[in-house]
């Protein structure tokens, strides 16, 4: 005896679908609470995200009000210097610098 994975997806929503246009092309029950419960029924079964597996280690640290005031200080007080090198003196990731100077971050 074989066992086979469940499909799940929109392939197999799309087949499920299929199915129940299929039904009602044929003459298939259309009374408007049938078609409404089996289209939850497949929304529900083939279309969900699957739990996340894993996450990976914060290689940064977080942008705190302080941090982010710090930042905004050394870019008045030394123009020049580039949102790369004011990222490695904090420690935090360059897309955190540059949100916290365009006034995205408190």
């Amino acid at each position: 005896m074989k066992f086979y994975k469940a499909k799940t997806g929109i392939p197999a929503a799309r087949e499920a679908l299929e199915r129940l246009a299929k039904d009602m092309e044929q003459g298939g029950s259309h009374d408007g609470l049938g078609v409404a419960l089996r289209l939850r029924t497949i929304v529900q079964t083939h279309l969900h995200r699957r739990p996340s597996v894993r996450h990976t280690p914060a290689k940064c640290k977080r942008v705190t009000p302080e941090i982010a005031e710090r930042i905004r200080a050394v870019a008045e007080a030394q123009p020049n210097a580039s949102m790369s090198q004011i990222a490695g003196r904090f420690g935090v990731n360059l897309g955190r610098v540059s949100e916290t100077l365009a006034g995205f971050r408190p």
